[in-house]
């Protein structure tokens, strides 16, 4: 398991380049209570392909696609559960 911040990733794959960056398939869980928290590819510490985001309790937060740590295209963003595209 690999700590990040107050989060956690259930994984023994080391999701880091040999400069220390992210890097790889990131799955990263809410710590309280085991919720999935985002999901998404990093390519030497930036985001790349799809990302989706959630809250705590499940609910989508937001989703998009980035391009090498750009959000490109359509994003959709949960702001105080009103979804906005």
């Amino acid at each position: 398991m690999k700590i990040v911040g107050k989060h956690f990733m259930p994984t023994n794959i080391e999701p880091y380049n040999d400069e220390g960056q992210r890097h790889g398939h990131w799955v990263v869980y809410w710590a309280f209570n085991n919720q999935l928290y985002y999901k998404g590819e990093y390519v030497n510490g930036k985001r790349h392909g799809p990302w989706v985001t959630y809250f705590a309790d499940g609910e989508l937060l937001g989703e998009g696609t980035c391009d090498m740590g750009e959000r490109v295209g359509l994003w959709t963003i949960a702001h105080q559960r009103i979804f906005y595209t």
